[in-house]
């Protein structure tokens, strides 16, 4: 009874336009408003302390995440991509944040590459060949791979200790324009993609592109 009168008094106050942060949840599971009174008293049970204690580390992670990683920086020349690792040892939070903003930053990396490849396909006129297919699939892999090992910048990082274990954050960025002229070398170092018909043509309006979108204009 006395927590179903708990949570009608929780869903009253949120319907009379209160909001969540005028709320205080302790870590004995006790909930107290801004002016002190007292919501909910202290938690009696192994699992509503357990509850309260998510609720705190949710909010906290949310109130604490870095701004730069939630509002990644705009760039025509870069792509970036926030990493977020979480361990009870600080390196081990720090090489899962790095690797997860790798994979993250690896994807859009091979958007970027298979869009230029594409340019490529449409202004040589070859893109229904099965064999240009597949060479330009496997030119548009070589450099993903290639550029997912090197060129990779930390740009900024921070790391927070929630309880016994610590969140690590981490920004990286890419050279984007550094993995589209990758790819217009191999494309004039491939024999069967640099000797197609109009490959000349199609390579340089490839490159002007690329010019074009990496100089703002």
């Amino acid at each position: 009874m006395y927590r179903t009168l708990v949570t009608l008094l929780l869903g009253m106050m949120l319907l009379a336009g209160g909001s969540a942060s005028a709320l205080t949840f302790k870590s004995d599971g006790s909930v107290v408003q801004s002016d002190g009174t007292v919501v909910r008293g202290p938690s009696t049970t192994e699992a509503e302390k357990s509850k309260t204690e998510t609720i705190l580390k949710n909010q906290q992670i949310v109130i604490e995440t870095p701004d730069w990683c939630l509002n990644l920086p705009e760039s025509n020349i870069a792509l970036y991509k926030c990493g977020v690792g979480e361990s009870k040892n600080l390196n081990m939070a720090r090489n899962r944040a790095t690797l997860d903003a790798k994979r993250g930053l690896a994807d859009q990396i091979d958007s970027e590459i298979s869009s230029r490849m594409e340019d490529f396909l449409e202004a040589s006129g070859t893109g229904d060949n099965e064999e240009i297919k597949q060479r330009s699939e496997i030119v548009t892999k070589n450099v993903t791979v290639a550029a997912q090992l090197t060129g990779y910048k930390e740009v900024f990082s921070e790391t927070q200790s929630i309880g016994s274990k610590f969140i690590h954050y981490v920004l990286i960025g890419y050279p984007v324009g550094q993995a589209n002229q990758t790819l217009v070398n191999q494309i004039k170092a491939d024999e069967v993609l640099s000797t197609t018909e109009a490959a000349d043509d199609a390579i340089a309006e490839l490159e002007a592109e690329i010019m074009k979108k990496y100089s703002g204009s």
